[in-house]
């Protein structure tokens, strides 16, 4: 799952990563994240990344109502669209998926 060490991993686009979960909630490491700011390159220019993974606790995450979280996960889709290493992806919240709509329309490599 996603903490400090695979961030990491992630914004310096290391080979070794090439399977990711990010799990989104009130006090989950992802709600953390600064999406919008020096993480984003991270997610949309990693070139090694090829299984990404989306869950949410129990107390929801993404789209539940919660302005902030609501903006967290608006963030991290937004630069997700840039992404083109991932070829497998699963989606495990119950969130509105228009965010992830330009993601999923302009990936090629999406099997």
């Amino acid at each position: 799952c996603l903490d400090a060490a695979s961030l990491l991993q992630l914004n310096n686009n290391d080979p070794a990563l090439a399977e990711l979960r990010v799990r989104f909630g009130p006090n989950e490491f992802a709600n953390r994240v600064d999406w919008k700011g020096v993480n984003r390159d991270g997610i949309g220019d990693n070139t090694h990344l090829k299984k990404l993974s989306l869950c949410c606790d129990d107390d929801g995450g993404c789209e539940d109502g919660d302005a902030k979280a609501d903006e967290i996960c608006r963030h991290f889709c937004l630069y997700l669209a840039r992404s083109k290493s991932i070829e497998h992806f699963s989606c495990e919240c119950p969130l509105n998926m228009e965010p992830l709509r330009p993601f999923l329309e302009n990936n090629d490599n999406l099997r």
